[in-house]
């Protein structure tokens, strides 16, 4: 099998492992809504909400990256980001989960997931009505897919995108690559 038909493959499976019915009626949500509802999930409802989550991380280099609960390669990947996370939380770098879990299932199903792990990196609930298009304004051309995981430098710029999952020591290198560039 050549590498293009392996590629090929990985994406196909990476779109049936992970793809979500679209619902007819999104919901919709205000960020107050879903604190009063799940007092242990942070929601960006609004893209500004985003952009603000990282003008407060500025001077950090950041790893964000789009999960769900019921996307198994996604689920596979968080210990490796939490260990990241807990590895160089306090030498400059950062890693940030945005889940785009259905927001009626936040109490039920993403909130625990975090709580049984002892997950200790910040967690936010994409609460847009269209969450592909809120993920669209963090990259253009992003293909829909997860996991999903955006490096930003100290300045807050997006410098990569990295689709499907990656080892721990993947993320190191290239984390450690950005953030040794700051010194």
């Amino acid at each position: 099998m050549t590498l293009k038909n392996y590629i090929y493959f990985y994406l196909l499976a990476c779109i049936v492992a992970c793809q979500q019915p679209l619902e007819d009626k999104p919901e919709t949500i205000s960020t107050l809504e879903i604190e009063e509802e799940t007092s242990k999930l942070a929601s960006l409802s609004e893209f500004k909400d985003f952009e603000e989550l990282m003008a407060n991380e500025k001077g950090n280099v950041v790893l964000v990256n789009l999960w769900a609960t019921w996307c198994k390669p996604c689920v596979h990947e968080m210990p490796m980001l939490e260990k990241l996370h807990q590895n160089y939380k306090d030498k400059g770098m950062k890693v940030v989960a945005l889940s785009i879990d259905e927001v009626s299932k936040a109490d039920s199903l993403v909130i625990p997931f975090w709580e049984e792990r002892n997950f200790s990196m910040d967690n936010y609930l994409i609460t847009h009505h269209d969450p592909g298009a809120f993920v669209n304004k963090i990259d253009p051309l992003w293909l829909g897919l997860l996991p999903t995981s955006f490096i930003f430098d100290a300045d807050g710029k997006k410098i990569e995108t990295i689709t499907g999952v990656m080892s721990y020591k993947g993320f190191e290198r290239k984390m450690l690559k950005v953030l040794n560039n700051l010194n």
